[in-house]
């Protein structure tokens, strides 16, 4: 288990998804680009919640380590998703620095 934390918000959630959707905001920043990102988690009370996430490329996003002894939510849609946009930006490559020429 992870702690993912965005707008204050701490939120537990398998260390599978919290790769992913760490992995995938990056991958977001890089082409300048933003997505919505749903994920089931385990709340500051203890309780299965559902978090929307919004990844763009301003955001604060962490994932720690925790030692958490809770049962990991289901995420297996949400890694599907993932995965599957991250697939669709495998191709994507960064324009060469050479080729803007700054004033």
């Amino acid at each position: 288990m992870r702690h993912v934390t965005m707008a204050g918000r701490p939120l537990l959630v398998g260390n599978e998804v919290a790769e992913a959707l760490v992995r995938y905001a990056v991958l977001l920043a890089k082409v300048h680009s933003a997505d919505h990102v749903v994920v089931r988690a385990v709340g500051r009370d203890g309780d299965e919640v559902e978090a929307n996430f919004l990844l763009n490329p301003g955001i604060m996003l962490v994932a720690d380590s925790t030692t958490s002894k809770l049962p990991e939510p289901d995420n297996a849609d949400a890694l599907q998703y993932l995965h599957a946009r991250m697939q669709h930006y495998a191709d994507y490559s960064m324009p060469d620095l050479e080729t803007y020429h700054l004033a």
